[in-house]
């Protein structure tokens, strides 16, 4: 058994369950800002999640980039299909530029820009679908095979 792999595998597992709820959280917040003039009392915990998400997800990403998508290049008893590891890199860049396009939108909404409500609107769902899809990609296609494949 490699144990240091199925902890990373365990962490990067926990990590996707907080994004889908910061995710879920998003959304609500996001819908609940009035849309000529963003205000509310959501403000502030929007403010919050977005600051908390960028970083986090990019953490996350770098993680799997550098520890764990290597390890599934390898030449081992099952490397992983290069077209998936090449889908997943190619999410990631998405994702990285959706993050910054929520941060950018979330930027106007608080200098008060008209208009500003339904792009960072439009920004959130943008990452949510994208980031959920790639999530559950990874919870379905990488880490049940990974987990046989370490426990042995």
């Amino acid at each position: 058994m490699r144990e240091s792999e199925l902890l990373l595998l365990q962490e990067l597992e926990r990590e996707h369950a907080a994004f889908v709820d910061q995710l879920e959280r998003l959304h609500q917040l996001v819908g609940s800002l009035e849309p000529t003039s963003p205000r509310g009392e959501g403000l502030g915990s929007l403010a919050a999640l977005v600051a908390a998400l960028a970083p986090a997800v990019r953490r996350h990403a770098d993680a799997e980039e550098t520890r764990l998508y290597p390890w599934m290049e390898a030449d081992g008893p099952a490397p992983f299909d290069p077209k998936l590891l090449a889908t997943l890199r190619s999410e990631h860049r998405t994702i990285d530029a959706l993050l910054s396009e929520l941060c950018d939108r979330w930027t106007e909404v608080e200098s008060g820009e008209v208009g500003a409500g339904p792009a960072l609107a439009k920004a959130a769902q943008s990452l949510r679908g994208t980031l959920s899809a790639h999530l559950q990609r990874e919870n379905l296609l990488v880490f049940p095979r990974l987990r046989r494949i370490w426990k042995g």
